[in-house]
């Protein structure tokens, strides 16, 4: 999907919700991989999520960096890869914007995170195949249909030959 829906993609982030974040190797985040809930994807194509700043200072000018975003959830039948550029953003700005404005982040807070964007380039969009599943219950059930029906194991005991 090169040019991908919006609200396609809106309406099945909606459902996962939950996605690792990895950035190229050249960006300046203390680490390279993260956990990420996203918050929103707007109609400009962006993926908004925060991300755990840890105990380092951001650097003064954090330049625009490749990066992917990979959701999935188990119970879930699809897979989906976004990648596209990242870059980071004010936190106080863009709060009125992206949680509401009756929603108020402490100062404490918004200190310990980043609030991250990524612009959506590609999209990789899998459908996973459906798996017949049986409940514990039924497999317990034929279990013990099999034992009634055969009736108990008959050992049998073979001597050895030497």
């Amino acid at each position: 999907m090169q040019n991908p829906d919006i609200s396609f993609v809106q309406l099945k982030l909606a459902n996962i919700g939950t996605a690792l974040f990895y950035c190229s190797d050249g960006c300046q985040l203390p680490f390279t991989t993260y956990i990420i809930t996203a918050l929103k994807v707007d109609q400009d194509g962006f993926v908004w999520f925060f991300i755990n700043k840890g105990n380092q200072e951001q650097p003064a000018d954090v330049r625009p960096f490749a990066a992917q975003l990979e959701f999935f959830k188990k119970g879930y039948p699809f897979f989906m890869k976004i990648e596209g550029q990242a870059s980071i953003e004010n936190v106080k700005e863009k709060m009125d914007d992206l949680m509401g404005k009756g929603i108020q982040l402490r100062d404490e807070a918004m200190a310990g995170i980043l609030l991250v964007k990524v612009k959506i380039e590609k999209v990789d969009y899998k459908e996973l195949k459906q798996q017949k599943t049986f409940p514990a219950w039924q497999q317990l059930t034929g279990w013990c249909k099999n034992l009634l029906h055969h009736g108990s194991p008959q050992w049998q005991v073979t001597p050895a030959i030497s």
